[in-house]
């Protein structure tokens, strides 16, 4: 099993990994959820983000694959002075 830090926890994921089956640039685009309305992925230095700048409480979600078509989303907050 692999662990993967988060905050203050450890959490266990499935070992081997199962690639992905696509480029990571196929997942970028707008995605939308009810809750959450609209939310767009793109590709940052290899790395799937959504910046979420624009909501009461700005926040940059980061996309980490870990098997499969499945990635661990992690919320990094985005301080006020970053907002622009």
């Amino acid at each position: 099993m692999n662990t993967v830090q988060i905050g203050s926890r450890k959490c266990l994921l499935s070992s081997p990994s199962v690639p992905h089956s696509l480029p990571l640039s196929s997942y970028t685009g707008t995605y939308h959820h009810a809750a959450y309305q609209n939310i767009t992925v793109s590709l940052c230095n290899g790395t799937l983000v959504a910046d979420l700048r624009h909501r009461a409480s700005p926040v940059r979600l980061t996309f980490t694959h870990f098997s499969g078509e499945s990635f661990l989303v992690q919320d990094r907050p985005t301080p006020s002075s970053h907002l622009g």
